[in-house]
């Protein structure tokens, strides 16, 4: 099993310096093996229901063609569930879309990674149990990696949602 090497990235503000907040582990030992920061893709399946405009005329053969079959791109979806989801947030109060959505796990989407501070898994250091730089062997450096360090290099727009501060969790397409 791959191990992660823990850095000062993984320090915060409200813990003891020199320790991973999360695992507690030294900074140069290994992350412990059920740390948060340790993450791996998995593949999920959103359901939600919303409410959109069509034509008075259509009916359901008419909606599913138009969002299905027709040129439509389903991306449109996104602004209009935003939308939905204000109009809807202003009447009840809600701004939020758990009565409507619903999740379903469908299966891993790669291997796990290291993210530290918003770091990707091409800056982590991945080290394997007796090799140089494991627990017991001291601290290790981290190598650069080819490609963008960080998600505001690659351009990436990672969405996020209440209680998340980071896009740590989308999906690797």
């Amino acid at each position: 099993m791959t191990e992660y090497l823990v850095t000062p990235a993984a320090e915060r503000p409200a813990g003891k310096p020199g320790q991973c907040f999360y695992c507690r582990q030294a900074v140069g030992a290994p992350h412990a093996a059920d740390c948060v920061m340790i993450v791996k893709p998995v593949r999920v399946r959103m359901t939600i229901e919303f409410e959109r405009w069509c034509p008075a005329d259509w009916d359901r053969s008419m909606v599913e063609f138009h969002l299905g079959e027709s040129s439509w791109c389903a991306a449109n979806a996104l602004g209009e569930i935003e939308e939905w989801e204000e109009r809807r947030g202003e009447t009840s109060g809600s701004g939020c879309l758990c009565d409507v959505a619903e999740f379903e796990y469908l299966h891993e989407a790669g291997p796990a990674r290291l993210i530290e501070m918003g770091v990707s898994a091409g800056n982590a250091t991945p080290v394997r149990a007796g090799e140089p730089g494991s627990a017991g062997d001291g601290p290790r450096a981290a190598s650069p990696a080819s490609g963008p360090q960080n998600d505001a290099e690659s351009g990436s727009k990672r969405p996020t949602t209440h209680g998340a501060s980071s896009g740590w969790w989308q999906s690797s397409r």
